[in-house]
């Protein structure tokens, strides 16, 4: 039940569109020594038709997302390639792998991404191309992870 009345905070700036930023927030997971940033958020295919909940480590250091090869199968990634890239590890020897499409909803944000699906790791990492989207905040100390961003300005 809200009020019918309506107020003005700045006179003539009646009209101006107000937006209201959008924040995600992690933890960090002390299970790993030092703690470790993670994050649980949604992700899709291309189609919409089916999406999960992923908890990711925060991979600051990596380039691009990986997903398991379970992930990859629960949303039948294999379907959507978007092409290749050369991939490898700190010290690892490069190897061109496919990349499949995929969407990471942060609330109402989505970013479509070109995962590295692989079936060679044990947890999913979220990397800079989805982290450079948002102002991140990372702070072992007070336990905050806090991905904040504005809303489309289209929509």
């Amino acid at each position: 039940m809200g009020s019918e009345v309506g107020f003005t905070v700045r006179v003539g700036y009646e009209d101006a569109v107000r937006r209201i930023r959008q924040v995600t927030s992690g933890r960090y997971d002390d299970g790993y020594d030092p703690p470790i940033p993670m994050v649980t958020t949604t992700v899709a295919n291309l189609r919409g038709d089916c999406s999960i909940e992923v908890e990711f480590i925060v991979d600051t250091g990596s380039d691009g997302t990986a997903l398991r090869s379970a992930v990859a199968d629960e949303l039948n990634l294999w379907e959507q390639i978007w092409g290749t890239a050369w991939v490898a590890g700190v010290g690892g020897v490069p190897e061109e792998r496919y990349l499949y499409a995929a969407v990471i909803l942060f609330g109402s944000q989505a970013i479509t991404i070109r995962a590295d699906c692989r079936d060679d790791l044990d947890e999913d990492l979220l990397g800079r191309d989805v982290q450079n989207e948002f102002q991140l905040t990372l702070c072992a100390k007070r336990n905050v992870v806090c991905f904040e961003g504005a809303p489309d300005e289209t929509g």
